[in-house]
Parts: structure tokens; sequence; C-alpha cells
């Protein structure tokens, strides 16, 4: 062993956490590796969270990218979960092991296209863990995300790692088109997977803005059916989580509709514990006194969180508009001649959304008919 060697096993010893789990699936023993959470913090999000910088809090380790470390893979059956999967499997799950497996097995059986998708998917996948590069990573999202939907289960009810896995897959989507580097690198490579998973995986997020959608999707699963979500703090997050990603999609009218939902909950929440501690303010030492102002503290500190992302959804708004006002009038400029009728059906069609053709187009009010005391009328 070389002293570059050396010094590169005791680099990654200091950098990596290693593990040996079970898979979930096939139940034999792969060794894991992820980054120490302590050496870095993920910097400057974007509206739906995806992290544009890492800082690290050690030298020489600028080399890694935490979010491509996330997925990891059995190399017995392949199948791929998130780190926190494989350490504790089904976790707040209302599903055993045992019906987890047999309706992968059942998938496969059922399906047997799905070994081409898998097998194109864990092609060439670097068996060194830490030296997974981007394709590969993406790579893996796509199969964590594959392995996940062949358990009905989970995509309509316990829908949280889906996702999960689906929104990280839009944000490396948004990495390769954001950087010329990535997008000259891995773009090419990229579109012949797709086009080739295309043939036995009709619904694959093949773009990040299918990706989001599918996130969008799965985590609103997870809001109305999941008993994941225990308590109104979780549920005020999954909210926030709901506006941001419509935030991105620009679904305004749904972004402010979860908003208003939290804070309503919130409110109450609030209130109940207020008047519950108004109840009880002779007794400031009773149990019922403290509880009541410890729910006034989380309430307190949920709508800051509220707060937060209503100022986020406020600027991107703004900007929206601006936006859509601007390509109205730029189609009704090119449409000169055609009835308002027309005009708000073509402007709709271009997704400008209802409110903001109300903006451009001048809505003529409909003229009163004159009534039997109108003489009255100053």
């Amino acid at each position: 062993m070389t002293i570059i060697d050396s010094e590169l096993k005791a680099r990654q010893k200091k950098t990596f956490v290693e593990t040996n789990e079970k898979c979930p699936v096939c139940e034999e023993f792969t060794k894991y590796k992820y980054i120490k959470p302590k050496l870095y913090m993920e910097q400057d999000q974007d509206v739906d969270l995806r992290p544009k910088k890492v800082k690290w809090f050690e030298k020489n380790l600028d080399s890694y990218n935490p979010r491509l470390l996330y997925i990891q893979h059995c190399t017995k059956c392949y199948f791929a979960a998130s780190n926190a999967f494989f350490k504790e499997p089904l976790k707040d799950y209302d599903m055993s092991m045992i019906r987890f497996k047999k309706k992968i097995n059942n998938f496969k059986s059922d399906n047997p296209k799905s070994e081409e998708v898998i097998k194109e998917l864990i092609q060439n996948i670097n068996p060194i863990f830490e030296e997974i590069n981007f394709f590969e990573s993406l790579k893996l999202h796509l199969l964590a995300i594959y392995n996940f939907q062949m358990v009905d289960d989970i995509a309509k009810r316990e829908a949280f790692e889906l996702g999960r896995y689906s929104l990280r897959l839009a944000w490396l989507y948004r990495d390769i088109y954001e950087n010329e580097e990535k997008k000259n690198s891995y773009a090419s490579n990229l579109e012949e997977l797709l086009k080739n998973l295309k043939k036995h995986w009709a619904d694959i997020p093949d773009n990040e803005d299918l990706a989001i959608k599918m996130a969008l999707n799965y985590y609103q699963t997870t809001y109305e059916s999941s008993r994941m979500i225990k308590s109104l703090y979780e549920e005020v997050l999954m909210l926030m989580l709901l506006t941001r990603l419509n935030v991105r999609l620009e679904n305004m009218t749904e972004a402010s509709r979860t908003i208003m939902i939290a804070k309503d909950k919130v409110r109450e929440y609030d209130n109940k514990a207020k008047a519950e501690q108004k109840k009880m303010s002779s007794q400031p030492d009773s149990e019922a006194y403290k509880k009541a102002s410890e729910v006034v503290g989380e309430a307190r500190k949920m709508n800051r969180i509220i707060d937060e992302v209503n100022n986020i959804f406020m600027d991107h708004r703004e900007q929206w508009i601006k936006k859509q006002i601007a390509l109205a009038k730029k189609i009704i400029e090119e449409n000169k001649g055609t009835s308002t009728a027309e005009i708000k059906e073509i402007l709709l069609k271009q997704g400008i959304d209802q409110t903001n053709i109300d903006r451009v187009i001048e809505v003529r009010p409909k003229k009163r008919r004159r009534g039997f005391f109108s003489f009255f009328r100053y």
C-alpha cells in the first residue's frame, strides 16, 4: 500500500461511518457507509428545500456530495432505499416485514419485465460506495422509487418514503440541467437510460417536473392517509412541505390553501390552550396550567414555521404574477381582434391562472336594470 493509499484510507475512515446491515428483502448482510452528519451542513436551500451548498467542518472533503450517497442498495438482490430505512426498515409503518417482502416478490413474479428495469438501473454501479458518481446515484434513486412502488400499501397510504425519494430525484435532475459541466457529462446518457426504462416502466418520473409532481402526490397521500403523522407539529411540517412543492410548481392557489389550513389548525390549538391557561390562572403551579403553557409555546413555534414559508410564498407569488401578466399581455397583443371570450380561452390553455386573466382583461360591469324605486337614487 502506497503512502497516498494509506492517507486516502485514513481520510475515509475519518469521514464515513461503516455499518453491516441486513437487507430487509433478501436478509443478506451487506456493508454500508454514510458520511458522518457532524462533518457538514447543507445550506442555501431552494423553495423545495434542495440544498445548493455544503459547508464542511473538516478540510479536504469538498470532493464528496452527501446527497449522492443518500440511497444505498443490496448487492445481492438489488433492493435500494435510504440508509435510515436499511437501519430501521418500516419504522412507523403500519405494515409487517413479511407483508412488505411478499408484495415485492409478488410484483416481480407478476411482472417479469421488472427484472429488465432493475438490470438497467443496477448496471455499472460502482461497488465502492463512497466512489459512486452523480449518474450512478441518480440511477439508485430511480431504483429505490421503483422498488417501493411495487408495494401498493406504501404507494397508496404510507407514501412518505416514496415522496422523499421522488423529491431528491427532482433535485438531481435540476443539478444536471443547471450545471453545464454536468449537462455535458450526463445528459445524453440519461436520455438513453430513460428511453430504455420507459419500455417497461410507463409512469417513470423522467424529468424534474414529473418527479416533483410525484413527490407532491405521495406527500399528499401521506398527509391524508398515513399513520406516521402523529402530532399537529408533524402535520404542520407536512403542510408546509406541500406548500413549498406547490410554489415550485407554481400552483399558487393550492399553496395558499395549505398555508390557510395550517394557520387555522394552529389557531384553534392555540386558542384552546390559552382558554385553559386563563381558566387555571389562579393555579400557576398546577399540571394543567403548565401543560397549557407548553401548548402555547408549541403553537408559537409552529406559527414561526408557517410565517417563514408564507413569506417565501408571498415573494414567489409576486414574481409569478408579474411573469404571468407579462405573458398574458404578449398573447393578447398577438391576438388582436379576437373576442374576449376567445382570448380568455387561449390564456387558460397557455397556463395563465384565472386570477391573472382577470387582472389583465377588464371586466365590464353589467348594466343594472332600473327598478321601480330607482328614481330615489341620487
